[in-house]
């Protein structure tokens, strides 16, 4: 084999795109468990309990 043919960024580009496609793939059959289980979608989930709560932690209490 070449010593170009494993070049150091080839070999970086190759692991990220592993690492991307497995973290993609990972959570896509998370998702579709997490739907399939529960019958709802987790954004749904985990946005309601917290509707119109996070400005008020963001804004000073003594309205300076």
């Amino acid at each position: 084999m070449n010593a170009e043919l494993l070049s150091m960024d080839k070999v970086l580009s190759l692991v990220f795109a592993l690492i991307a496609m497995s973290s993609f793939i990972i959570t896509t059959f998370l998702y579709i468990r997490h739907t399939i289980r529960n019958g709802k979608k987790p954004q749904e989930e985990a946005v309601s309990p917290y509707k119109g709560r996070f400005f008020v932690r963001i804004l000073p209490e003594d309205g300076q």
